[in-house]
């Protein structure tokens, strides 16, 4: 059964009981550098205004790591995947969510 996580989970960290389970969020993709296609992505609860323009706070950020690489898309989306609780990561986000799509 996929769980729906909502933001406000993420931003309070009620998310961290869904460690290892599957998760779906919905958001906005952010890109660290323009590309045609991406390893990886941060999924936002708002837009970004540009590429690599992310919020200084890490906590509300889901990282998403997809299996193969993905093409941008605009709006919001729904990715649905593991959930998992980051601890001490070295670039401070929190919450990464593997095998997104």
């Amino acid at each position: 059964m996929v769980t729906r996580l909502d933001w406000t989970a993420i931003a309070t960290a009620d998310a961290d009981r869904l460690d290892g389970t599957d998760v779906e969020i919905i958001g906005f993709m952010a890109a660290a550098e323009p590309d045609d296609s991406h390893d990886y992505f941060l999924l936002l609860a708002e837009p970004v205004c540009c590429i690599g323009c992310w919020p200084n706070d890490p906590w509300p950020w889901s990282r998403c790591s997809p299996p193969r690489r993905w093409r941008p898309r605009g709006g919001r989306c729904g990715w649905p995947g593991a959930g998992a609780v980051l601890v001490d990561d070295p670039a401070g986000w929190r919450y990464q969510l593997r095998d997104a799509g």
